[in-house]
C-alpha cells in the first residue's frame, strides 16, 4: 500500500479535508477512518445476499468443487466483517494498529477481485462487479488515513547547502543580521516548566553570571528547559536572537563545533585549524578583541569537563549555557552558577501523564482515577518516563493499566543512582508490550549513534532487507515507534516525504535514554547480543572485547571511530553480517579487511562526520559484496569508487549526499557507471560540482526512483532520459541552474511523479510533455521562470495532484475550469525559503 506524506495542506484526495484540517488531526481522522470502514461494510453486505443465493442455487447442480469454492468464498466475507468491526472498535488514537487492519482489508479486496474475475461466471459478475467497484474507494480513504496520520510538524535542525548558496549569491552579510541556529523548535507541550523557565533567566540574565549550568539525570527534560529559555521573549530581546544550540554528547567533535562558532560568531567563512588549541586562541582573540554583542551559546549534553572547558570562552555579554547529567562538569568559579533541575511536581506531573495518555490534561470520567493516579506516581515526576509510560497506556483497557501498575510497583525509586530501574521500567510498559519483530526492530536502533538525525531510509533499509519485512509494514513500525515516543521524526518542509516505498526527507532522532535503553537490553540477553555488535559511543579502535565474542551469528555490525590505519583494524570474520554502518570523523578511511569476509552483506552504510570530505582506502573489497542490496554514502570523494562500484551486480539503492567528485562523472566512468542490473533507486542529494549526470544512468532499465536534489550545479539531464522505461518517480529539487527538461521525458510512459520545485531557472516543458500518460502528482513550487504551462498540464488527462506556489495559482485554477470533469486538486503553499531564516 502506498503511503504518501503530506506536507503544508492535509487532504489532497478530497476537498473536505482541507477545511477540516482546521478541526485539527483527531477529526479528520475519526471522520475518514469511520467512514473506511462504513463503505467496506456497505460493499460487504451488499455481496452477502449475492452470495449466499449463489451458494443456495449451486446446491442443486454445482460440482462439489465449486460448492467448496462458493463456500470458502462466503467464509471470506464473513471474515471481513468482523475485520471492519474490529477496525471501528479501535481507538482513532491508535492509528498504527488501523494502518495493519487497512492492510488486511486491502488484501481482502484483492481477494474479493481474484475470486469474481476467475471463478464466478460471466452474466453473474457483471452484477457482483458493480457491488465490488465500491470496495475499490477504500484504497483511497485508507490512503488518506495515512497522509493524515504521516504528518509530521517538525523542522530540520541543520542548515541546507542550497540556502547558502541563495545567501552567498545575494551577497548578503552574516555578522550583518541576527541569528538563531539550530535552537530547537519551541517544544509544543510544556507543563510544570514556567517557574523553572523564569529561575533560570534570571540566573542568566545576571550581569555577573556568565555560566549557567543545568544538571538532573537522564529524562529530567533538562534540553527542553533550555530550548524552552531560548524561545523566551525576555531572553531573545536581551541577545538580540544571537543565540547558537549545540549538542555536545559523550564523542563531540570538538574541532568542528569551535570552526562552527567561529564561522557563526566572527561571521567569516569557516576557517580550517589544524588543531583544537589554534581554533580556542583564535576564536577567543576574535571574542575578546573586538565588542561583542550579546551572544548565548547553549551546549546541550556536555559529558565531561575537559569537553566543557576547550568550549568555553570570555568575553563582555558573552554567555554560555550548558546542561549535563554530571554537576561536577561545571567549572566553580565565581561566574559560574549551577540549577539542579528538581522532578516535577504531583500536579504537573499528572497533567503531563494525562497529556499523553489521554491526550487532555485531566483524568477521564470513565477511566479510574486511583488507578491511573498510582501509575503516574510510579514515574516519580520524571517527564520523559510520564511520556513514555503514558503513550504506551494510551486507549488500553483497564487490565493493561492494572497489569502496568503491578510491574512499576515492584521497582526501586528512580534517582540519579537508578537508571537502570528507568530503562526497567521503560522496558516493562514501553517494550514488552510490541510485537516480537517489533522488538527486535527496536533493538536495531542501538547502532545509529546518539545525537545524530539519521535518515529513516537508513532504518528502514535495514528492516527490509535484514529482517525481511515488507516496506509497508516496517513504515508502520517507525510510525508506531515515534507514536509511542520511542522516537522522534522529523520531517523537511520541502520534501514530498513517504512516496512509492521511500521516505524522502524524512528522518529520526533518539532520546538519549532510548538509545541507552536499546544497549541496555543488548547486554541482558547473550543470544540477542550475539547477532548485533554496536558501539556504545565513539573510540579510537575496536573495543577489545570484541575479539573475544563469536561473531558466526552477528547479523549487524555498527563501528563509529576516527581514523583506523590499515593495521589498526583486528583479523575477525563475520560469515553472516547483513548490515554493516561505518561512521568516523577522518578525512582518510580505511575500509576494514573484514569487509571481504561478508559474502552475506546487504546493508552498507559508510558515514563521514568530519567538515570535509573523506576518501577511502581498502576499496577492493567491494569486490566481495555480490550480495549487496542498498549503499548509503555521505561526506565522501566519490571517484576512487568507480573502478570498484561493478562488482556490485545486486544493488538495488544507492544513495550519495554531500558527496564530491561528481563534476566529471563522464569522463572518469563512461557510460559503464551506474549501470546496475536490478537498480531500483538512485538518490544524489547535496553533491555540489555534480554538473551533468553520467550516460550509463539511463541505461539502467529496471530504474524505478531517479532523485538529484540540492545539486545546483547539475545544469543538463541526458538526451537519453526518455531510456528509463519503468521510471516512476523523477525528483530534480532544488537544482537551481537546470534550465531545461530533455524532450525524450516525454517518453517515460510509467512516470508518476516529478518534482521540479525551486528550479529557478527552469523556464518551460519540452514539447510532447503532454504525451505522459501516466503522470498523477506534479510539484513546481517556487518555479520562477516557469511561464504559460496551461495549456501543456491540461491535457495531462491522468494528472490529479499540483503543488504550487501563489504564482501559479491562477494558471492552475484556469486548468480546473476548463478541464470540469477532471479530479485535478491544487495545493498551494507559501513561500518556503528566504532570508527571512537569518532573524
Amino acid at each position: 500500500m502506498e503511503a504518501i506524506f503530506v506536507g503544508a495542506v492535509v487532504g489532497v484526495a478530497f476537498q473536505e479535508a482541507s477545511a477540516a484540517v482546521k478541526k485539527g488531526i483527531p477529526y479528520i481522522i475519526r471522520v475518514f477512518s469511520n467512514s473506511a470502514c462504513k463503505k467496506l461494510k456497505e460493499t460487504l453486505n451488499g455481496l452477502k445476499p449475492a452470495v449466499d443465493e449463489m451458494w443456495e442455487l449451486s446446491l442443486e447442480s454445482s460440482s462439489e468443487a465449486w460448492l467448496r469454492s462458493i463456500e470458502d468464498f462466503r467464509a471470506k466475507l464473513a471474515d471481513g466483517l468482523r475485520l471492519v468491526e474490529d477496525c471501528e472498535k479501535t481507538s482513532f488514537r491508535k492509528l498504527h494498529k488501523k494502518f495493519r487492519y487497512a492492510k488486511k482489508i486491502q488484501n481482502m479486496e484483492k481477494y474479493i477481485g481474484d475470486f469474481i474475475n476467475t471463478n464466478i461466471l460471466p452474466h453473474i459478475a457483471l452484477d457482483v462487479m458493480k457491488l465490488a467497484n465500491d470496495s475499490k474507494r477504500l484504497k483511497i480513504l485508507t490512503e488518506d488515513v495515512k497522509q493524515i496520520a504521516c504528518k509530521i510538524d517538525a523542522h530540520t535542525q541543520e542548515n541546507s547547502l542550497f540556502r547558502r548558496k541563495i545567501i552567498e549569491n545575494s551577497g548578503a552579510n552574516v555578522e550583518q543580521h541576527e541569528w538563531s541556529l539550530c535552537v530547537p523548535n519551541m517544544p509544543s507541550f510544556l507543563v510544570g516548566l514556567d517557574s523553572f523557565v523564569e529561575q533560570l533567566k534570571e540566573l542568566l540574565l545576571d550581569i555577573n553570571v556568565s555560566l549557567v549550568g543545568i544538571t538532573g539525570m537522564s529524562g529530567m527534560g533538562k534540553s527542553t528547559l533550555a530550548s524552552a529559555l531560548c524561545h523566551h521573549n525576555q531572553i531573545k530581546e536581551h541577545f538580540k536572537k544571537r543565540v547558537i544550540y549545540f549538542t555536545v554528547s559523550k564523542s563531540p567533535k570538538i574541532l568542528d563545533i569551535i570552526e562552527n562558532m567561529c564561522e557563526i560568531i566572527v561571521g567569516c567563512p569557516k576557517p580550517g585549524f589544524k588543531n583544537i588549541e589554534e581554533a580556542r586562541n583564535q576564536l577567543q582573540y576574535q571574542i575578546s578583541s573586538r565588542r561583542s554583542q550579546p551572544t548565548l551559546v547553549v551546549l546541550d549534553d556536555v559529558c565531561s569537563r575537559s569537553n566543557l572547558q576547550k568550549l568555553l570562552f570570555e568575553g563582555e555579554y558573552y554567555k554560555t549555557l550548558v546542561t549535563t547529567r554530571d554537576v561536577n562538569v561545571i567549572c566553580k568559579q565565581h561566574n559560574a552558577r549551577v540549577y539542579q533541575l528538581p522532578c516535577l511536581q504531583e500536579d504537573h506531573a499528572l497533567s503531563l501523564f494525562c497529556h499523553y495518555s489521554f491526550g487532555q490534561l485531566t483524568i477521564p470520567a470513565s477511566h479510574d482515577k486511583e488507578l491511573v493516579k498510582q501509575v503516574q506516581a510510579e514515574c516519580k515526576g520524571l517527564p520523559l518516563a510520564l511520556q513514555v509510560i503514558g503513550s504506551s497506556l494510551r486507549d488500553e483497557p483497564t487490565p493493561v493499566w492494572q497489569i502496568a501498575k503491578n510491574k512499576l510497583s515492584r521497582g526501586e525509586t528512580i534517582s540519579s543512582y537508578h537508571e537502570e530501574e528507568l530503562h526497567e521500567r521503560l522496558k516493562t510498559t514501553s517494550i514488552d508490550v510490541l510485537e516480537d519483530d517489533a522488538k527486535q526492530c527496536f533493538l536495531d536502533l542501538a547502532a545509529f549513534p546518539q545525537g545524530r538525525t539519521i535518515s529513516a531510509n537508513a532504518l528502514l533499509d535495514i528492516w527490509v532487507y535484514v529482517r525481511g519485512m515488507d516496506w509497508d509494514d516496517a513504515f508502520m513500525v517507525l510510525w508506531e515507534f515515534a507514536d509511542r515516543s520511542l522516537l522522534e521524526l522529523k520531517r523537511d518542509p520541502w520534501s514530498p516525504g513517504i512516496t512509492h516505498g521511500c521516505a524522502y526527507g524524512l528522518s529520526f532522532s533518539q532520546h538519549d535514554v532510548m538509545r541507552d535503553l536499546a544497549l541496555y537490553l543488548l547486554k541482558q540477553d547473550n543470544i540477542i547480543h550475539c547477532s548485533r555488535l554496536c558501539m556504545p559511543e565513539k573510540h579510537d579502535r575496536i573495543p577489545s572485547k570484541w575479539h573475544t565474542v563469536d561473531t558466526s551469528k552477528v547479523q549487524i555490525v555498527s563501528i563509529h571511530t576516527g581514523t583506523l590505519d590499515e593495521n589498526q583494524w583486528p583479523q575477525m570474520e563475520f560469515p553472516e553480517v547483513e548490515a554493516l554502518l561505518l561512521y568516523f570523523t577522518a578525512s582518510r578511511y580505511n575500509i576494514p579487511k573484514f569487509l571481504h569476509t561478508m559474502k552475506k552483506l546487504k546493508v552498507l552504510i559508510i558515514h563521514n562526520y568530519s567538515t570535509r570530505r573523506a576518501t577511502l582506502n581498502g576499496l577492493d573489497a567491494f569486490s566481495a559484496l555480490s550480495q549487496l542490496k542498498t549503499l548509503q554514502l555521505e561526506r565522501l570523494v566519490v571517484p576512487p569508487m568507480y573502478d570498484y562500484l561493478n562488482f556490485l551486480a545486486s544493488l538495488e539503492k544507492l544513495s550519495m549526499s554531500l558527496c564530491e567528485g561528481l563534476g566529471n562523472m563522464n569522463e572518469l566512468a563512461g557510460d559503464e557507471f551506474f549501470n546496475f542490473p536490478r537498480l531500483l533507486e538512485i538518490n544524489v542529494d547535496h553533491c555540489s560540482d555534480l554538473e551533468e549526470l553520467p550516460k550509463g544512468i539511463c541505461s539502467s532499465t529496471s530504474l524505478k526512483k531517479l532523485s538529484v536534489t540540492n545539486c545546483h550545479r547539475l545544469a543538463k539531464l541526458p538526451d537519453e532520459l526518455g531510456n528509463l522505461s519503468v521510471l516512476e518517480v523523477l525528483r530534480l529539487c532544488a537544482c537551481a541552474d537546470l534550465t531545461e527538461l530533455p524532450p525524450s521525458i516525454s517518453s517515460l510512459q510509467q512516470l508518476e511523479f516529478l518534482d521540479i520545485s525551486f528550479c529557478a531557472c527552469l523556464k518551460g516543458f519540452p514539447d510532447g510533455f503532454h504525451k505522459l500518460p501516466s503522470l498523477k502528482k506534479l510539484d513546481l513550487r517556487e518555479c520562477c521562470k516557469l511561464r504559460q504551462f496551461s495549456k501543456t498540464l491540461s491535457k495531462l488527462s491522468s494528472l490529479k495532484h499540483v503543488i504550487c506556489d501563489k504564482n501559479n495559482e491562477q494558471q492552475l485554477t484556469y486548468i480546473c475550469k476548463v478541464n470540469s470533469t477532471s479530479n485535478l486538486t491544487v495545493e498551494v503553499v507559501e513561500e518556503a525559503f528566504s532570508l527571512d531564516w537569518l532573524h
